[in-house]
């Protein structure tokens, strides 16, 4: 248990280490506390046709988010902005997410939009790596 101040301190330093692993920020950089997503969460759905990624994006210009293919990863760059109601403590964090999806996707198909503040990828699987559906004939 924490009994002492040092201890009460370390507790501390944990804990904002914990937040910064998880993705959130602690404090600007005047020191105001700050709790909230830097890094957006993504969902991904599927169906026969395409995998649909979605995240929640409030504050980040859409002309900022950077979206790439690579084989079966599809990798979403932006930048969100702080604002704390004063011009100082403007503060702009970067965020980069990869995601691996279960098979190779079309890059040349792929779709984004971005709307009140969620953005939505539809990746189209490749023809080849479409499941293909075999019939079973009746002898």
């Amino acid at each position: 248990m924490y009994t002492t101040q040092w201890g009460l301190a370390k507790m501390f330093q944990d804990m904002e280490r914990l937040l910064d692993d998880a993705g959130y920020a602690r404090s600007d950089d005047n020191g105001t506390p700050f709790l909230g997503h830097t890094t957006p969460a993504l969902n991904v759905w599927e169906n026969e046709e395409a995998f649909v990624v979605t995240g929640e994006v409030p504050g980040v210009d859409p002309a900022s988010i950077a979206i790439s293919v690579m084989g079966d990863t599809l990798t979403v760059t932006g930048r969100r902005l702080f604002d704390f109601g004063r011009e100082s403590a403007d503060r702009r964090k970067e965020f980069n997410r990869s995601i691996q999806l279960p098979c190779r996707v079309d890059g040349e198909r792929t779709e984004a939009r971005c709307r009140d503040g969620v953005l939505t990828v539809v990746l189209h699987r490749l023809e080849t790596d479409k499941a293909r559906k075999i019939p079973v004939r009746q002898q």
